[in-house]
């Protein structure tokens, strides 16, 4: 299904070395001007690592970055199981740095 979901979003340029960027921002060698970033993954996801990785090139880019581990969750488990505990508290922490994140974004009143 990763397969068909690249292909599907990259099109013609999917298995070459032309992917830009900005399709992929893990395969930028300059993460420095991104905007700040929220992470949650599940500690047994698959992808665990590449997330700490992909966190980490944020950080020493100096790209803030708000990142969340969650106890014993694969991949996809917020949406496997919407109503586990864990689930909801990842929902939790993501609508709170949504909303934190638009508070900032709004401008001033005079």
């Amino acid at each position: 299904m990763n397969t068909l979901a690249w292909k599907a979003y990259l099109g013609d340029v999917y298995g070459t070395d032309v992917v830009p960027a900005y399709a992929a921002p893990t395969r930028a060698h300059d993460l420095s001007g991104l905007a700040p970033a929220y992470i949650h993954v599940g500690a047994r996801d698959r992808f665990l690592q590449e997330a700490l990785d992909y966190a980490s090139r944020l950080m020493n880019a100096g790209v803030p970055v708000e990142l969340h581990v969650l106890p014993n969750a694969p991949h996809a488990f917020d949406i496997v199981a919407p109503c586990a505990p864990v689930s909801k508290a990842a929902l939790a922490l993501s609508e709170a740095a949504l909303g934190r994140a638009l508070t900032r974004a709004r401008p001033a009143r005079s």
